[in-house]
């Protein structure tokens, strides 16, 4: 019997290096950037890197945990949002602008 093997790519799941981390979770556009993903881990948001034999790589149950981790801190917010539970820093420049001099309306006008 012949064994077929899968060419190398890139991003795919037997990649456990920063790249391919980058090109999982990038978007349509691209892979995520290197900027992106160094902001992510200097302030603690990126996911755990582990070191073997002078390699760092990225071992899917830190990818997994990682995207976990995002999914949850994107849920919550979300659910502040709907619920009007923010702080002042969730509200952009154009909902300000959107509703500066209004009183919010709290109900439906009699109508």
């Amino acid at each position: 019997m012949k064994q077929i093997i899968a060419p190398w790519v890139t991003g795919g799941p037997g990649d456990l290096s920063i790249t391919g981390f980058r090109h999982r979770h990038g978007s349509a556009k691209g892979p995520m950037s290197r900027t992106h993903y160094y902001k992510l881990k200097n302030t603690g948001r990126g996911p755990r890197e582990t070191e073997v034999a002078g390699v760092i790589m990225i071992l899917p149950k830190d990818e997994l945990a990682w995207e976990r981790m995002i999914s949850d801190c994107y849920f919550h917010s979300r659910r502040r949002l709907r619920h009007g539970q923010t702080n002042g820093s969730a509200t952009s420049d154009m909902e300000r602008k959107r509703t500066s001099g209004r009183t919010p309306q709290t109900a439906w006008p009699a109508g």
